[in-house]
This record gives C-alpha cells, structure tokens and sequence, in this order.
C-alpha cells in the first residue's frame, strides 16, 4: 500500500520491540515496522537506502538512545545528513531521560525524545505523538493513521 506508514525501529531490547509491533497491530495500525536490533545493522540498511534510489524510505525513525554497539547520535547524523533523507523525523525513545541525552539528541536535529513507559497501558500516548508526527510527515493532518 503506498501510503503505509514504513517505521524504522531501531530497539535492542526484545520486550520492548515486541510490545510495539504488538500494539500496532492491536490498534489495526497500518503501518509497516522496519526492525533492527543493532545501531550497525540499521546503519547498513541505511546506507543501502542511501545509495539505491529504487528502495522504499521510511516515514519515521523510531530509534533508542542506547544500543549495545553505540549510542543513538551516529545514526541521527547519519539521517541529517544523507542526500536522500535529511527530513525524516526522528522520534528518539528511551527509558533514559537525562539532560544530558535529550539535549544530545535535540542538538542533533531530532523531531522528539520520548520516555518509554513503565507500564504496557501507558503506550496509548507514545502512539498518539508518533501518529502526530507521522500525520504531519505524510500529509495527512486531519486524518489519523492510529
């Protein structure tokens, strides 16, 4: 479908990228979810991306702060400055919430710092401010993809 959301998940943690396919799938969320384990992995997708014009782009970034093989600022910079993708938003989600880190990542030119919830029932809103800034990416302000 050509107006299917593509979101780059980038989560190291199963659990957590488990109970965010689950909930949108739960929310009949069309959406498609590009998932990588690893900050390398997902730089390598990127690259190809860059690098082959035929293949789809995301929407939306969707990445953690921390990784087990980097933090999240070499794939920020990585996104800002690619010919073929400088404007995808970049939401950044994480249970780290320091000063330090969100104004890391805001230096870096991202659209949003989320802190991940502590409870599976507080992920209504993460999907309502992801939707937001997918709805602004795609065009579609007054019409919901969530």
């Amino acid at each position: 479908m050509a107006n299917t959301p593509r979101i780059l998940h980038i989560e190291d943690n199963p659990g957590d990228a488990l109970i965010f396919k689950e909930i949108i799938a739960e929310n009949k969320t069309p959406a498609e979810v590009i998932h990588f384990d690893t900050g390398t992995k997902a730089l390598n997708y990127l690259n190809d991306l860059d690098s082959h014009g035929e293949y789809s782009l995301p929407h939306l970034g969707l990445f953690d702060y921390h990784l087990p093989d980097m933090d999240v600022l070499p794939l920020i910079q990585f996104v800002r400055s690619s010919k073929r993708f400088p404007k995808m938003p970049i939401v950044v989600f994480s249970g780290a919430d320091t000063s330090e880190h969100v104004t890391k990542a805001y230096r870096n030119q991202i659209d949003s710092f989320i802190v991940k919830p502590a409870f599976v029932k507080d992920y209504a809103e993460v999907i309502r401010k992801i939707d937001q800034v997918l709805r602004k990416t795609m065009g579609h302000e007054s019409s919901p993809h969530f």
